[in-house]
């Protein structure tokens, strides 16, 4: 009886563990930038490197992870930072294509843009994106 009220706790524990978690816990939230009704998607903002050799930038966006997954934003930028609008809760990748003494060389940067709920911080519970910042520049 010890062992299954044991086993019956470690998969409870488990199965609670491995959710997504949808309250946000944090305590830099911006009221001001904190929406009242869930928000389908989110402008995400992509930092890039432009120069001489590089003045045209080719931006890729994937949902999931970088060339296994569908391609959902594809375009050609000139000027940093880029912003994209795409739903939320979903995992992106950015890639930003440079060439360098006629070598290409990629920039990559994913994460998931994730819609929390925030109660008790500010006048109303309200949702928070987090996450949606893409560094994909170069180096120098």
């Amino acid at each position: 009886m010890k062992n299954l009220l044991y086993l019956i706790f470690v998969f409870a524990f488990i199965f609670a563990s491995c959710r997504d978690q949808i309250y946000y816990t944090g305590d830099d939230v911006d009221c001001y930038n904190c929406y009242t009704d869930f928000p389908e998607e989110a402008y995400i903002k992509i930092e890039f490197t432009t120069n001489n050799e590089n003045s045209n930038i080719p931006i890729t966006i994937y949902n999931g992870l970088v060339d296994k997954s569908p391609i959902v934003f594809d375009t050609i930028a000139d000027s940093s930072p880029l912003y994209v609008g795409l739903p939320v809760n979903e995992i992106y990748t950015v890639k930003a294509a440079y060439f360098h003494n006629g070598d290409s060389i990629f920039a990559i940067d994913n994460a998931k843009v994730q819609a929390f709920l925030v109660t008790d911080m500010c006048d109303e519970d309200c949702w928070i994106i987090k996450h949606r910042k893409y560094n994909v520049r170069l180096i120098q």
